[in-house]
């Protein structure tokens, strides 16, 4: 009697760990459910990647590229010590904007990849500062500082990332 007894308490105790085991499986699809839901939720309450940014910051680098190459790309330092002075001078005038325009882009890269309304704020108060210490080259940075004070207008304050 005891061992049928014993056996028929193995066989229940079976039968509901089964019973545990489909129970917990429903409530892991339902868990995963839930999971994917709140990935998609967070995937669509992410703040979209502005194109104003974008297209300021490859302006921004390809300005910055033809800059380069067209200041220090010219300086010869073969000739008078007159001319090298003066290739110097030119240098020295010119490496400060070159410098701001230079942090510009980086601000506006990586305002664009992480989505930063701070990011565009200062790439186009750094643009800004870039054309007060070379006013000669304001057409060139103008169109840049303006489609990066666009996109931080355009970015929404509550979705940007701090």
């Amino acid at each position: 009697m005891g061992f049928v007894l014993l056996v028929a308490l193995v066989i229940g105790g079976v039968v509901l760990l089964n019973g545990r085991k489909k129970t917990n499986s429903t409530c892991d699809a339902y868990k995963r459910d839930y999971d994917a839901y709140m990935r998609e939720k967070k995937r669509k309450n992410r703040p979209k990647r502005s194109v104003f940014l974008l297209l300021s910051f490859l302006l921004g680098l390809i300005y910055l590229l033809f800059y380069i190459a067209g200041v220090y790309g010219g300086i010869d330092l073969s000739g008078t010590e007159a001319e090298q002075l003066g290739a110097m001078v030119a240098g020295a005038l010119f490496l400060p904007h070159a410098i701001l325009v230079f942090l510009a882009v980086v601000f506006g890269f990586f305002g664009f990849l992480l989505r930063g309304r701070a990011c565009a704020l200062v790439s186009g108060i750094l643009y800004i500062t870039s054309i007060i210490l070379m006013p000669i080259c304001f057409l060139y940075v103008l169109a840049e500082m303006i489609l990066a004070f666009v996109a931080y207008v355009r970015m929404d304050p509550t979705k940007a990332r701090a």
